[in-house]
């Protein structure tokens, strides 16, 4: 009877194992779990932001080199116009010097003088 007792014992101490185990494995579950994912989803969320405020910055820097780009590439026209602009002016200039000297050379004779001249260049 003895050893009846002995088996029931063990039986008994296995169970008592068994349960002990189940209790702590339920209390991980119920507390470490929870507070573990609470910590990473806060690590999560900083890293979130972390990697859109870089995104953001990385949008705005790329932004901001095309803004240069375009910038450049209209000073660079505005450059062209004005060197245009210049030289049409020189050739204009160069035409009416001419065409007064061939008036003059056939002997007909322009009745604008300078300020006329001026006053219809300016109106263009």
């Amino acid at each position: 009877m003895i050893a009846l007792w002995d088996i029931i014992g063990r039986f008994a101490g296995i169970v008592r194992m068994a349960m002990g185990a189940a209790a702590a494995a339920l209390l991980f579950w119920l507390v470490v779990v929870p507070l573990e994912r609470a910590d990473a989803r806060k690590g999560y969320v900083l890293e979130v932001r972390a990697l859109a405020a870089e995104a953001e910055r990385d949008e705005l820097a790329r932004q901001v080199k095309a803004g240069k780009i375009v910038t450049e590439a209209y000073h660079e026209q505005l450059r062209n116009f004005r060197a245009k602009d210049a030289a049409d002016d020189v050739e204009l200039e160069k035409r009416i010097i001419e065409n007064e000297a061939l008036r003059k050379a056939a002997g007909r004779a322009c009745l604008l003088g300078d300020s006329d001249r001026r006053f219809l260049l300016d109106l263009r």
